[in-house]
């Protein structure tokens, strides 16, 4: 990662995204996910909405796709 990685930046978005599942994930967790690449650029995001659906981690390996190799969730 680079020298001016900000990890709160990241986790504030996932916890963005997790709140956008409010009122359907319920009585699951309300759950976001981001993934970074090795340069801190977002490469896929994924929301929690409710059974039956992919979870966050999953619709977000989904849009990084190969952009995800060596990245962080």
């Amino acid at each position: 990662m680079p020298n001016n990685f900000n990890g709160e930046h990241f986790m504030r978005r996932a916890l963005a995204l997790a709140r956008e599942g409010m009122g359907m994930a319920s009585p699951n967790p309300y759950v976001g996910a981001v993934i970074v690449d090795g340069y801190g650029n977002i490469v896929g995001e994924g929301v929690y909405t409710y059974a039956g659906v992919n979870h966050a981690e999953i619709q977000a390996l989904k849009q990084a796709g190969k952009k995800s190799h060596g990245g962080t969730l």
